[in-house]
Order: C-alpha cells, then sequence, then structure tokens
C-alpha cells in the first residue's frame, strides 16, 4: 500500500491497516514526526505548535485522540521524511524504528523490498515557513542539500522512487509546492541517474499522475501525487 501525507493523524491511519491489512507500507513523507518538549522547555521557546508538552512521545497534533502508528500484525511501514516534521530529533535518533514495524527511511536510502528495488528521498521547501519557528516547528534541514545527495548511493537502476515532493520534469505547479524548490531539483538527478519505473510523491495534496520519458536519460515513469489524509486519494494499492 502506498499512503500519502499524514501529518500525525494516526487514526485514520491505523483505522485503514487495520481493514485493509497490507504486508507492506511505503508513506511520501510528512509523516507527523515530532520529539515532545516538557513543560519549562515549550514555555520557554513559546512553542505553540508542535512540540506541545504533555505529548507521550512523538507526533504532531495535540488535539488527535490517536498518540502513535500500531501496526497490525504482520504489517510493516516505511516513510520518508516531509517538510513538515522535527528534523532536530531525525537527526539526533539512534535508532530509525520509532514505533514497531515502523521505519524511517533516511533520504537516498535503497531498500528491497517484495522483490523490488525502492528508494526514499524525503525533503522539501516548506511554503508556510514564515509563519513558523525556528527549533520549533521549522528547521531548515527540511529541504534536500547537497550535503545530503553528496551521500547518495552509486547510480543504478532502482524499480520505485518514494519521495516527498517531485522533480521539476513532473510539471506540479499550484499552492502546495514551489517549482524553484532546491528539493525539486535534486530529485531531477534522481530521476536521470536512478531511472525508475514509478514515483510516488505526497506534499501536494492533489491527485495528479503522468508519465514521464526521456529517451537520452533512458527513463520512462509513471508517476503519482498521493492526497493527504482523509481526502480522496490519500492511499491506493501499489498493483493499481
Amino acid at each position: 500500500m502506498i499512503l500519502g501525507d499524514t501529518h500525525g493523524d494516526w487514526g485514520p491511519m491505523n483505522k485503514l491497516l487495520n481493514k485493509k491489512r497490507p504486508d507492506i507500507v511505503l508513506q511520501c513523507g510528512d509523516f507527523g514526526f515530532w520529539k515532545r518538549m516538557d513543560d519549562a522547555a515549550a514555555a520557554r521557546a513559546g512553542a505553540r505548535r508542535p512540540r506541545w508538552p504533555g505529548r507521550p512521545e512523538y507526533g504532531e497534533h495535540k488535539i488527535k485522540t490517536v498518540l502513535y502508528p500500531k501496526m497490525p500484525d504482520g504489517c510493516k511501514l516505511y516513510w520518508c521524511d516531509g517538510n513538515h516534521e522535527d528534523h532536530e530529533s531525525l537527526d539526533a535518533r539512534t535508532t530509525d524504528e520509532f514505533w514497531p514495524n515502523v521505519f524511517y527511511m533516511p533520504r537516498g536510502t535503497i531498500k528491497e523490498i517484495a522483490g523490488l528495488k525502492i528508494m526514499f528521498v524525503g525533503g522539501a521547501e516548506s511554503l508556510d515557513k514564515e509563519s513558523r519557528k525556528l527549533g520549533i516547528d521549522w528547521f531548515p534541514q527540511e529541504v534536500i542539500s547537497m550535503a545530503d545527495y553528496a551521500e547518495f548511493p552509486p547510480a543504478q537502476k532502482v524499480d520505485i522512487v518514494i519521495s516527498h515532493t517531485c522533480p521539476l520534469e513532473f510539471g506540479m505547479r499550484d499552492g502546495f509546492g514551489k517549482e524553484n524548490d532546491c528539493s525539486r531539483s535534486a530529485l531531477s538527478s534522481v530521476l536521470e541517474y536512478y531511472q525508475p519505473s514509478r514515483w510516488f510523491f505526497g506534499h501536494w495534496h492533489d491527485t495528479t499522475r503522468g508519465q514521464y520519458f526521456n529517451p537520452e536519460w533512458n527513463v520512462q515513469c509513471v508517476w503519482q501525487a498521493m492526497s493527504m489524509t482523509g481526502c480522496t486519494g490519500w492511499w491506493q494499492w501499489l498493483k493499481d
């Protein structure tokens, strides 16, 4: 199963996974990962969102009653980071498995899953960063940097890319993304050098799909934008 942005709204996600019972879930960023602040630290920071005090551990939305993702028996979830994550806590992590069978996939990870070679590339620029607070709910590490790209594996053919935003070549233009986001330029290089056959991404809260063909790069890729939790097109089976 492919999932779009969940933004920490894990109640509908947990309900969906328990109903549909996938064995593997690939999630396209803005998963909703935020580390708890204690009361004193929150007061000093003037935290409004999302590092509220009183959280049990991680999660974006204070008002949500479901506080963590819970996988059905036999199900594993793999997620890449979006722009709306706690990147400081991700950088300081000591594990990629924050909850049982829920695995963070760092940028550039290539993993064989169900016989497919899948590349995960999180990151994107926040359009709303001016309304957010540095180190609280916005982090400059949100974009794919040259340092990130330098650590990617050698160029090779992959079957699928799971990312948050998308390459410039996919032509996405609307109020949920920026055409000149440097992360998109990095993903254009991923498109050229890793030659995926399929590509899924979130970020845009859209359900546009298309095909990209470039004989010079030897790339023929079917791509799909995924919507956000609760909206039409926020999940689909890979075979679809």
